[in-house]
């Protein structure tokens, strides 16, 4: 794998490859069938959707998760279906599908598609995922375990999130112990488990920043293709506004978007805001949200999701060797509001394309390239020539479609009881992106314990012109 710059899927369809190739399908003329439909969006794990049926995807994951048909898939199913567990709710059946997923990953074992995958193309091997996608799944089967309250069992699991990110190749050796998302959980296992020194250095660890080659100069070129871009949404909402704001189409409620407006410029308190501050402590800044203190004093914690995560693609060069793609998204940063009051920021933990990209090839690029030029030197020989062609050397092209792209921690020191969530995000150059707010009601904070929740970030997720419905039928 190398780094290769972001591309965008249409918005509508971005949630993956997969999805895709249904267009690919009809435009070839043999559609897909409704199931095939029904399994590609469930694959998609409900990223790109405003309502996703999360239970929909269940059943079917389930399904072809344990057809034997397609057991060479089980743990791509698998995967897809922890996150859809998780981004409906169900912790139930992520506790369970991640357990039984991570055990197939470290058990079974087909000595025959193995060789097959060495000597030939390595998609027929039983599919076990990417470093990066394996700690993920060991996360996920952690989170589970730790809302279940095993805490133990959380520890376990975020420990083997630790040690399946650990690259082995020399040549990624400086990112073997940068996985921030699972020592941070890890550190809030300890702290569950009353090892608070354990605790303290798993903290310390996920405050661990390491950037990759190349990294500041994608960080450049983001911003600058994302200031062009937000300059033309802005055009396109004011001419939006105009027309169906305050024309001839007007539709009541609509709100003019078309200003800009910065992080910087966020109010402290939105309209409504409660007259007390809920909010008992904040953390001052990410030194202070790494403490075991704040960490052991928090009893609201938010994992916020955003984007989708990098995708797995044929090289420019040869189909022989694998690259890794970022797809790009707007949102990258997070300000949570609690009953109407500002909270702070989410923390950024992980960027799942970053942990894709620095996991070390030397091992896969020595094995494809000895293919590639083996298979060359073939073509030119008489006699044998004609066969080489035929030989299929291609790399493994699966990857974990219902990855987000980064994952964001929020956590705060809260009055029991229950409360209104606002979240407002921003792109990579803190502009505020108004279509990306979230709200939920009526969360309740335990007078003991704490309350964990995940939310992923959608455009129009919140959509306002619902509360004009009744109106606009009149």
């Amino acid at each position: 794998m190398r780094h290769v710059q972001a591309f965008q899927f249409p918005r509508s369809w971005r949630g993956g490859l997969l999805v895709t190739s249904i267009i690919a399908a009809l435009v070839g003329g043999c559609g897909p069938s409704k199931e095939q439909i029904r399994l590609a969006r469930a694959m998609s794990g409900g990223r790109c959707e405003v309502c996703p049926d999360c239970r929909d995807a269940l059943v079917i994951l389930e399904k072809y998760r344990n057809d034997d048909r397609h057991k060479d898939e089980y743990v791509q199913y698998g995967m897809c279906q922890t996150t859809a567990a998780v981004l409906g709710g169900n912790i139930l059946d992520a506790d369970r599908v991640a357990k039984e997923t991570t055990e197939a990953v470290a058990k079974y074992h087909d000595a025959t598609t193995e060789t097959l995958a060495a000597l030939g193309n390595e998609g027929v091997k039983f599919f076990k995922g990417e470093p990066h996608e394996r700690a993920l799944l060991d996360y996920y089967a952690g989170l589970a375990c730790y809302l279940r309250g095993e805490y133990n069992n959380a520890r376990i699991f975020f420990a083997q999130s630790l040690h399946a990110t650990a690259t082995r190749d020399d040549d990624m050796k400086q990112f073997r112990d940068d996985f921030q998302l699972g020592h941070f959980w890890l550190g809030r296992a300890y702290l569950k488990l009353g090892s608070q020194d354990n605790a303290r250095v798993a903290f310390k660890k996920a405050g661990v920043v390491v950037p990759h080659q190349g990294q500041e100069r994608e960080l450049e070129q983001m911003k600058a293709q994302r200031a062009k871009a937000y300059k033309a949404e802005l055009q396109a909402e004011a001419a939006s506004y105009k027309q169906y704001g305050t024309g001839e189409e007007a539709v009541p409620g609509a709100l003019d978007l078309s200003k800009p407006l910065t992080r910087n410029q966020a109010p402290e308190q939105l309209p409504g805001a409660s007259q007390t501050d809920p909010i008992q402590r904040r953390a001052a800044n990410f030194e202070d949200f790494l403490s075991p203190e704040f960490q052991q004093e928090a009893n609201l914690i938010i994992v916020v999701e955003m984007g989708v995560g990098p995708v797995k693609v044929p090289s420019q060069v040869s189909s022989s060797f694998d690259d890794i793609k970022a797809v790009s998204y707007r949102e990258k940063g997070v300000d949570v509001y609690v009953d109407g009051h500002l909270g702070g920021p989410g923390f950024r933990l992980l960027d799942t394309y970053h942990q894709a990209v620095t996991r070390g090839v030397q091992t896969r690029r020595g094995r494809q390239l000895t293919k590639t030029i083996a298979k060359e030197v073939l073509k030119r020989t008489p006699f044998v020539g004609t066969f080489a062609g035929l030989w299929n050397i291609n790399a493994d092209f699966r990857f974990w479609p219902s990855l987000p792209g980064e994952y964001h921690v929020y956590a705060a020191r809260v009055s029991p009881g229950v409360h209104d969530l606002h979240f407002k995000f921003y792109d990579v150059n803190d502009n505020y992106l108004p279509r990306y707010d979230v709200t939920r009601h009526f969360i309740s904070v335990p007078e003991k314990g704490e309350r964990v929740m995940v939310i992923h970030a959608l455009e129009n997720k919140d959509n306002a012109y619902v509360l004009t419905q009744n109106i606009s039928k009149k």
